[in-house]
């Protein structure tokens, strides 16, 4: 359903806080029951839809190069998505009582591929060492939208539905 490519490196080391991925790219702006924060990023509109789309989706994140502690691997947090949407203080309090053994470190080789749902919380730190850590994450979902809504990227792939 999307396709993001990052590239953390010594000219772009960013820092990305524990969070979860609650919003999807469609073709339209529409109001409907349940979807809501619209924003418009790159001239391309995203919605934070209900809890039940989110579920039914899967992210696949491809290591082109080698991740470890050194650069910034991805961190989760083990169960986290089956607690469904946190946000704000019930975020906070989440994150106050995680323990060291629910967080994982997803050390991967180049190659490697980690699959992760989107409401599992992740954060990575910048890197130490800054070599380039490539990523290509791929969403993909079982979910039909609402008419008129569609997935923003299948419609670009496949053409405007009728």
């Amino acid at each position: 359903m999307r396709s993001l490519f990052f590239n953390k490196n010594a000219a772009h080391n960013w820092l990305v806080p524990w969070h979860q991925d609650m919003t999807i790219c469609v073709n339209q702006k529409v109001e409907l029951a349940g979807y809501s924060k619209w924003t418009l990023k790159n001239g391309a509109h995203h919605v934070e839809p209900p809890t039940d789309v989110l579920d039914k989706m899967l992210t696949l994140r491809i290591a082109m190069d080698a991740a470890n502690h050194e650069n910034a691997a991805l961190k989760v947090l083990a169960g986290s998505h089956r607690h469904g949407k946190l946000k704000g203080t019930q975020l906070d309090i989440y994150m106050e009582n995680a323990t060291e053994a629910d967080m994982h470190i997803c050390t991967m080789l180049a190659g490697d591929v980690l699959l992760i749902k989107p409401l599992l919380l992740h954060a990575s730190e910048k890197a130490m060492k800054a070599d380039q850590r490539r990523v290509l994450h791929l969403e993909f979902s079982a979910t039909v939208l609402p008419a008129p809504m569609h997935w923003a990227e299948a419609e670009r792939i496949s053409g405007p539905k009728n």
